[in-house]
């Protein structure tokens, strides 16, 4: 993961966003191990 970091910010990018399904907490936790932070939900609803 550090490697990718590093490779894009050599790129000039300076931030990642992320979307995770709410019953994915296994990847949540992994993304907050590596300094993610959770900013928002989303909401959507079918019509």
């Amino acid at each position: 993961m550090e490697v990718v970091i590093r490779e894009i910010e050599e790129k000039g990018v300076n931030r990642i966003i992320l979307n995770s399904g709410v019953q994915r907490t296994d990847a949540q936790r992994f993304y907050k191990r590596h300094g993610y932070h959770n900013h928002s939900q989303c909401f959507s609803k079918s019509i």
